[in-house]
């Protein structure tokens, strides 16, 4: 995604002309946002790993501008051990009560080791508020009772997970913890003496709270994230974060919005208004960003993120019918036939549709941009 940012950002037309005036070199500077789950600190995580990876192309650096020669503190890897061992509990709780909600049983010997689950983890939702009351407890012993109810797809917790689509909104697991649900992984995170890589990193789920920032070189281009949180309570305060942003901006400063919304969610109903699926909450509130007048003179790029996901479901026989439900009008009716009969369709011309439906939001858009909007 930064490649192709840089592709439009650095375009000669987007450029600072030079200046007398002063010679500070250009700073690109993005604010992301979206809703919660679609994937933005995700972005930022897999730039820390390009930078792993890519040294000589890829730099992170402190708010001074500092080269960080270390990306991941020690304390930062035992941090994310326990992110990450939250998001393996967190993720059996779900599993364990979606199984209940399709009427599936368990043995004498798995409603033991679920009970003890239960007891150990309590309410799901405040899991994450008391890891003092369980890390110490997710040891070998307890992955060990892990592994016995995922370690074989005939068990319940497998039939389960392969009915995802039918999980009711508390029971959805976030897009990554697969990644984690299975021997190798669980085995490696509870034992005492693992720390997380940058690949598990990326995959584990951490909500963002606030406002981030974020500084990376990638090649010459010096670039700026401020990652904003996506849950409701933090997109009250866009108008506020978005007056500061735009407040600190210098000469040389190139200012964009960058949008991510998870192109996955299009046949994800809305827990509250069943009505409406995700995607439609996240093009609404991509329809109020765009008609603030604090970002009319910034440039707005919209990202679709989880691709892979989408190509997922897309590709599921089951799935088929969703994208006539939801989409239909952005997608020619020749394509869709050709789709539900399964036959050959390039993906290209369904993630058309995605765009089309962002397009089409954003020319019935109140205000009338100055400054374009690209799409990726």
């Amino acid at each position: 995604i930064i490649d192709e940012m840089g592709a439009i950002c650095c375009r000669p037309d987007f450029l600072i002309a030079n200046d007398d005036s002063h010679h500070e070199e250009e700073l690109i500077r993005f604010f992301m946002i979206g809703m919660g789950g679609a994937g933005k600190s995700t972005v930022i995580r897999q730039l820390m790993k390009l930078c792993t990876d890519y040294p000589n192309a890829y730099k992170m650096y402190d708010s001074e501008w500092n080269e960080k020669y270390t990306i991941h503190t020690e304390s930062d890897l035992r941090k994310w051990k326990l992110i990450i061992q939250h998001n393996i509990l967190e993720a059996f709780c779900k599993i364990i009560k979606q199984c209940r909600l399709f009427g599936i049983t368990f043995s004498n010997e798995q409603l033991k080791i679920i009970n003890e689950l239960e007891k150990l983890c309590g309410d799901v939702k405040t899991l994450h508020l008391r890891k003092s009351e369980w890390a110490s407890q997710f040891d070998e012993h307890l992955g060990d009772k892990l592994i016995s109810l995922i370690d074989d797809d005939t068990q319940p917790l497998q039939r389960t997970l392969t009915r995802s689509h039918e999980f009711v909104a508390e029971c959805r697991l976030s897009d990554g913890v697969r990644h984690f649900l299975n021997r190798d992984k669980i085995l490696n995170y509870s034992r005492g003496d693992t720390l997380p890589t940058e690949e598990d990193i990326v995959h584990a789920r951490d909500p963002t709270s606030g406002l981030n920032y974020y500084h990376f070189r990638v090649h010459k281009m010096r670039i700026e994230i401020h990652d904003m949180g996506g849950q409701m309570v933090e997109r009250k305060k866009i108008l506020e974060f978005l007056t500061h942003w735009i407040s600190d901006s210098k000469p040389n400063y190139r200012n964009f919005v960058l949008y991510v919304t998870s192109m996955a969610e299009y046949n994800i109903l809305h827990p509250d208004n069943p009505q409406y699926t995700l995607l439609d909450e996240s093009a609404a509130f991509m329809r109020m960003v765009l008609n603030l007048s604090q970002v009319q003179e910034c440039g707005f790029l919209i990202f679709f993120n989880k691709y892979d996901i989408f190509q997922e479901r897309v590709s599921d026989p089951i799935l088929k019918s969703d994208f006539r439900k939801f989409l239909h009008r952005f997608i020619k009716e020749e394509d869709l036939r050709k789709y539900e009969q399964s036959n050959v369709v390039k993906i290209d011309v369904l993630k058309k549709a995605i765009a089309a439906k962002f397009a089409d939001t954003i020319n019935n858009a109140v205000v009338k941009r100055r400054a374009p909007v690209y799409h990726r």
